[in-house]
């Protein structure tokens, strides 16, 4: 299999090359746009640090977890064809560059278009633009729900549309897709290779007015060979020493094993009013009936702005129950069903919940400086609470 660093390389290669042959072709000009975030920050543990993706995982002053430059090239063909190009490029990943998106794009009407190839899957409400700084008023968008897992982006076929309705607004995206990447990043290493076959892809969003309201979901055939090998096989001297029959040892790994359904859900809501504005989300998702528990992410968010200033205050939460597994139904001797909690215990084990208050200043247009302070508390008796700070600019191209 290929490295990522050297297939995202000869991806680059390739599509740079397209947008260097095809506009000759039409006669029509590759249009470039640029992002970044560069953000200096700290989180101060009062015990252990919460490992959080991407979320000052070092000790001191760190420029890498919110630092991040973005490039897009897109290039129109005719009036109804186009393709998009965007590599994104992280200090936490040692500025590799990576393709997160890239696509074709054809317009079926005014109303409807279909896309093909690298795709950004629909899991919240800002999936387009949560790279992009700029776009919002946080420091970062609410870290319970962006999460930053590999499956945000996948490959496949996309159909949109919108229609309007009096003073009604309804906009869809449907998709189907193809994953193959990384999750479980909580237990290091960079997360356990998975992949989610026939990912069919929903988001609706109706406006009326100030108020948005959205809603979307996930679900996938999931192949998790590796995590099974990485998370299920070490059990097996445990179930050896418990002295339960083969046939309740083979149904135990059977209750807990990944390759299941991948499910992924969520909704909330936007709405504003002159100078305030009210954001909320809601997901829920995981591999269901397997060891894998449903995660269950929220944040509340109000903002108010002052001319160029906003200041917003946000408080977030990602719950996992460890308790909360559906295979115990088919586990039935006490002690493999004390050995799967234990093990759930270990492996579902991210909740925490912070409260974080932000100021942006628009310097100029496309400018932005941002700070924020931020407050919580993890789950974990050897982790406990946590705080800490960042500030920084967003801007765009």
């Amino acid at each position: 299999m290929k490295s990522k660093s050297r297939l995202n390389h000869q991806l680059c290669v390739l599509f740079v090359g397209c947008c260097m042959w095809l506009p000759a072709q039409a006669q029509q000009p590759v249009s470039v746009n640029g992002f970044g975030s560069v953000r200096l920050g700290e989180l101060l543990p009062s015990k252990d640090n919460p490992q959080l993706v991407e979320f000052y995982n070092e000790d001191g002053l760190s420029f890498a977890d919110d630092t991040l430059f973005g490039l897009q090239l897109q290039a129109e063909l005719d009036t109804d064809l186009s393709y998009t190009l965007q590599l994104l490029s992280k200090a936490v990943e040692d500025y590799d560059p990576d393709v997160s998106l890239a696509f074709v794009r054809y317009q079926l009407d005014p109303n409807h278009q279909i896309k093909f190839g690298r795709l950004a899957v629909p899991l919240f409400a800002q999936s387009d633009i949560q790279y992009v700084g700029y776009s919002h008023d946080y420091s970062r968008l609410p870290k319970a729900m962006y999460y930053r897992f590999d499956f945000e982006v996948a490959d496949g076929l996309a159909f949109e549309g919108q229609q309007i309705i009096q003073d009604f607004s309804l906009k869809y995206v449907m998709q189907l897709t193809e994953f193959s990447g990384n999750v479980f990043k909580n237990q290091g290493s960079g997360g356990i290779p998975i992949k989610l076959h026939q990912m069919k892809n929903l988001r609706l969003e109706l406006a009326y007015q100030q108020l948005q309201l959205f809603a979307g979901g996930v679900r996938a055939d999931t192949e998790g060979d590796q995590l099974n090998v990485q998370l299920l096989e070490p059990l097996r001297p445990a179930l050896q020493a418990s002295g339960a029959s083969p046939e309740a040892q083979q149904q135990f790994m059977a209750a807990l094993n990944f390759n299941k359904d991948a499910e992924y859900a969520f909704w909330g809501l936007r709405w504003q009013y002159q100078a305030w504005k009210l954001e909320a989300e809601r997901s829920r998702y995981g591999i269901t009936e397997s060891a894998d528990v449903l995660n269950t992410a929220e944040y509340l968010a109000l903002s108010y702005r002052f001319d160029r200033f906003i200041v917003t205050l946000h408080q977030e939460k990602l719950a996992e129950n460890p308790e909360n597994v559906q295979w115990l139904q088919q586990v039935t001797a006490p002690k493999l069903r004390q050995i799967g909690l234990n093990f759930s215990k270990n492996v579902n084990n991210n909740t925490y919940r912070m409260q974080v208050l932000s100021w942006r200043y628009d310097l100029q247009p496309g400018v932005a400086l941002k700070a924020d302070i931020f407050s919580g508390k993890h789950q974990l008796d050897r982790v406990g609470r946590f705080n800490g700070f960042s500030l920084g600019v967003d801007f765009v191209f």
